[in-house]
């Protein structure tokens, strides 16, 4: 009986509610345009791609051959793995010896919390990377309690793992050594099993590391190119500021008392290595330009810490209090962070909240922010193609293909496809430069965008055949001109070196 009460609790408990409200809003507004990407990648299964590792695709194709490849079932994937996510919090909670109340107000702060509710609404690696920085936290927070070397066998298989998804997990293994070294953990170097989890850990990551080899490194040249053209850089208060507002900024003083608790509070002493280790991280990425959310992750540790600090505290009423205050403002701001109104609504809502649309990216927005933006459009572009497509006498559909000049519009092609008809489709951005252009010979040719000038300095005959408009998306994606271009000046083996952008 004892054994069964110890899976039970808060934890569980509020790992089911999350997992609940991921699956009720599990369409949204629709496929997302990483979803896309990824579902793609299903078809040409390889140990890395141009912008991510190869576990994203592994899980897709898995995953794809038991549930079908809608991205519905794709994200009722990441759902669980939401509800994970918050259970293991909850495991980090009773390590630092919070209680049941402490278990409570850490797990619904993660389950809330705006990022963590916009990252588990799509399938993408950032899904699994919240869960593989939660068990990788749990794991040193165990072997810091109970001073067990074996915890680091499991951290090495699972941070192999993490690596395989994201290669970000290397900020926090960076952030951990931090922590250590200025604590002066230096025992656990002693410890076999720590080279032994290392060991694996790189043993699991280096085909990947070889097939970059392989293939002249072309992650570091992606996150070059995004770095310098693409990404919004940020100053550091700007970047803390986007740590506050990303988590909910009614939940700051928790997070924010649970990294001054790691430092302070005696009994934790053990533990202060974790708080080194985020600083050590946000400074790490400050230094590399990272994206915002790419510290989400780490904040189960801080939330458990701060949650177990207010369980302390002999007045009920704080108590109650500051969980009262979690839950309605997480419940206001969800739809801020996940698309579970309508976009007329959606948009009154935000400008009553005073919540501007917003992006990581340098790119120009309409009324919705990105996030929800690249939710829209995709089934409309298909469906504007296969018509261009349709129109073409039988000759032309037999030696054409599609252009697509970005990896969104591309991976459109390819899941709709079995909705309309459609020809295979080539682009050369990230991967899918990567993955040639097939059989493409470029006689007939359907271009996705771009201006005719360019496309004549290619082919002998370009026109337009239809426009392309969408309701909500990206700003740059609506009123595409949808070409068609007949006789390359050049073979295509000549021309493709020609399109290649990673970014």
């Amino acid at each position: 009986m004892r054994e069964w009460k110890s899976w039970l609790g808060p934890g569980l408990i509020v790992a089911m509610a999350v997992i609940a409200i991921h699956v009720i809003w599990a369409p949204g507004y629709g496929v997302f345009r990483d979803e896309l990407y990824y579902i793609a990648s299903i078809d040409h299964l390889d140990w890395g791609y141009v912008d991510h590792p190869p576990m994203v695709a592994w899980l897709a194709a898995v995953w794809g051959s038991i549930f079908g490849k809608s991205y519905v079932g794709f994200r009722l994937l990441t759902a669980l793995m939401a509800g994970a996510t918050v259970y293991v919090t909850s495991l980090i909670v009773k390590r630092l010896d919070g209680g049941w109340y402490a278990q409570l107000l850490a797990t619904v702060c993660v389950g809330l919390a705006p990022i963590y509710l916009s990252l588990f609404s799509i399938y993408s690696m950032n899904a699994l990377d919240l869960l593989v920085w939660c068990i990788l936290l749990y794991l040193v927070v165990s072997v810091l309690q109970t001073k067990d070397p074996s915890y680091w066998l499991w951290f090495g298989a699972v941070c192999g793992v993490g690596l395989l998804n994201k290669i970000s997990v290397g900020f926090l293994c960076v952030g951990l050594l931090v922590g250590m070294l200025v604590q002066r953990q230096f025992q656990h170097a002693r410890s076999p099993k720590l080279w032994i989890g290392a060991a694996i850990a790189a043993a699991l990551f280096t085909p990947h590391l070889l097939w970059q080899i392989n293939h002249g490194w072309p992650t570091a040249e992606f996150i070059e190119n995004a770095t310098n053209f693409k990404n919004i850089q940020f100053a550091p208060h700007t970047y803390i500021q986007a740590q506050v507002m990303m988590l909910n900024p009614l939940t700051a003083p928790l997070w924010i008392g649970g990294l001054i608790m790691l430092f302070l509070r005696k009994s934790w002493s053990a533990f202060r290595p974790l708080a080194w280790a985020y600083l050590a991280t946000l400074i790490l990425m400050l230094t590399q330009a990272a994206k915002p959310y790419y510290l989400a992750p780490i904040y189960p540790i801080l939330f458990a810490a701060g949650a177990t600090y207010v369980e302390t505290w002999s007045r009920h009423w704080l108590r109650m209090l500051a969980f009262a205050t979690v839950v309605l403002s997480g419940i206001a701001l969800m739809p801020l962070a996940k698309p579970i109104l309508d976009e007329d609504r959606y948009v009154r809502y935000a400008e009553r909240l005073g919540a501007a649309p917003n992006t990581e990216e340098r790119h120009e927005l309409g009324r919705l922010p990105q996030f929800f933006a690249d939710m829209h459009g995709w089934r409309e572009l298909a469906e504007t193609v296969a018509q261009v497509y349709g129109d073409l006498a039988p000759d032309d559909q037999a030696e054409c293909c599609i252009y697509a000049n970005n990896y969104g519009d591309a991976g459109a092609i390819d899941y709709f496809r079995g909705v309309y008809p459609l020809p295979p489709v080539v682009s050369g951005h990230n991967s899918y430069w990567l993955w040639g252009p097939g059989s493409c010979s470029g006689q007939v040719l359907i271009i996705i965008g771009g201006e005719e000038a360019d496309h004549l300095q290619t082919f002998e005959q370009v026109e337009p055949a239809a426009i392309f408009t969408c309701v909500d998306c990206m700003p740059y994606e609506n009123n595409q001109v949808i070409w068609l271009a007949r006789n390359p000046k050049l073979p295509v083996p000549e021309l493709w070196p020609r399109v290649k952008h990673y970014d």
